[in-house]
């Protein structure tokens, strides 16, 4: 059976991707061993991905939303580009989430150093509250340098059949060469 820490971690992450999927995004969850990403995200375009580390505290009956998060020590060092933390306080009235840039979690990592262990955690930021369109954005910047194509949100029409495994076996799928060149 799964402890409590798991089942409130799994919870996190599953809202989190009700949520991304509600604002128009293809998500996939990863296998629970997974480092660093619990989810995958991309476009209706399949024409970039990125991973999001779900950090989950569930108060259900305490007066206020978390403060803090717990992280492990590598957060400190990642600072991918296509890489974000989305921070869930869920509680009986409701849930905030976070959403914020890796680059942004390793500056602002806070480390508390003990006789027998180290701490290392991520204090709430109101300004990344709601802040999906981080994500959006980072869509935008990459689709049009490269194609000229915008992402706008959800999907204008509904998706071809079979659309969402095409994206998911173009993010899993090995890399191929292809006249001499590298390519996803």
């Amino acid at each position: 059976m799964a402890s409590k820490q798991q089942q409130s971690g799994m919870r996190g992450v599953y809202l989190v991707a009700a949520e991304l999927v509600a604002r128009g995004f293809i998500v996939s969850v990863t296998s629970r061993g997974a480092a660093g990403a619990d989810l995958l995200v991309t476009t209706d375009t399949c024409a970039r991905a990125s991973s999001v580390q779900v950090k989950a505290t569930i108060k259900p009956i305490v007066r206020t939303h978390a403060k803090y998060w717990l992280l492990n020590h590598e957060a400190k060092h990642l600072r991918a580009r296509s890489h974000v933390y989305v921070f869930i306080s869920i509680r009986n009235e409701g849930s905030e989430f976070y959403v914020v840039p890796s680059r942004v979690v390793a500056r602002n990592v806070k480390v508390v150093r003990r006789p027998k262990s180290t701490w290392y955690s991520f204090d709430r930021q109101e300004r990344y509250r709601d802040a999906w369109h981080l994500l959006r954005l980072q869509f935008n910047t990459v689709l049009s340098k490269k194609t000229g194509v915008a992402f706008s949100g959800a999907p204008a029409a509904p998706l071809y059949e079979g659309s969402t495994q095409h994206c998911v076996e173009s993010l899993t799928a090995p890399a191929r060469r292809v006249r001499g060149r590298q390519t996803v």
